[in-house]
């Protein structure tokens, strides 16, 4: 009497960007079949190669790129009827950059940077404060910025990785220096950092005095 085609239970792939996908299923009971993408039939050509050798059914794609992901279906039959299976592609991009940056860029930007010119003659340089929660980063900021500059590790501005309160207790103001040692226009200032606990933290009113000019070098925020 017969039966239908055992349900073709396909593993899903993940492949790198480049790799090849392939699929292969067997069964002797099949007459007929074909193979969809996203119920689209696919068919021989290009990066495609699909075969039948005796009960076995290949799918091959070759070069797996970003639009080959999605879910594809191995449909077999005979004269008992049809029977899908499906499996999902995921395509990695591991290798490619997660971004396109102009490298070459960065000396330019350096050199602007370094070679900037205050329009106004009686101010000496741009001050840039930096506040916000404790530990997200704001001493390392300026370590980094001085550091790209210098060429050089050269760590001013301490910080305690992993506290929950704030290292810096006091404004302080960090000049950024060239190779040479020439002071650059514009300077970095450090304040406490923001903490969860009442009173143990740069209030809004210390914020707004430093953004002013109105606080002290070395002011210990209380």
């Amino acid at each position: 009497m017969g039966h239908l085609p055992a349900k073709p239970l396909l593993q899903g792939k993940t492949v790198k960007r480049g790799e090849d996908i392939t699929f292969v299923w067997h069964d002797s009971g099949v007459e007929d079949y074909r193979w969809k993408k996203n119920g689209y039939i696919l068919s021989n050509g290009g990066r495609i190669s699909i075969r039948r050798d005796g009960a076995y059914f290949y799918l091959t794609i070759k070069d797996a790129r970003e639009e080959d992901e999605g879910e594809y279906t191995l449909e077999v039959s005979n004269s008992k009827g049809t029977v899908p299976g499906s499996a999902k592609v995921t395509v990695l991009e591991y290798d490619r950059d997660w971004r396109n940056a102009q490298w070459g860029a960065n000396d330019l930007i350096k050199q602007l940077l370094a070679n900037y010119t205050l329009s106004n003659p009686n101010v000496t340089h741009l001050r840039f404060l930096l506040h916000g929660r404790v530990g997200v980063g704001k001493s390392s900021i300026i370590n980094t910025i001085n550091c790209t500059f210098q060429g050089r590790v050269n760590v001013k501005a301490l910080a305690a990785a992993g506290s929950h309160t704030s290292f810096t207790k006091c404004y302080e103001t960090h000049m950024i220096m060239d190779k040479g040692g020439a002071q650059l226009p514009f300077v970095f200032n450090d304040i406490m950092g923001l903490e969860n606990q009442e009173r143990s933290w740069a209030l809004t009113d210390d914020i707004i005095s430093a953004l002013k000019g109105h606080v002290k070098e070395k002011y210990k925020v209380r």
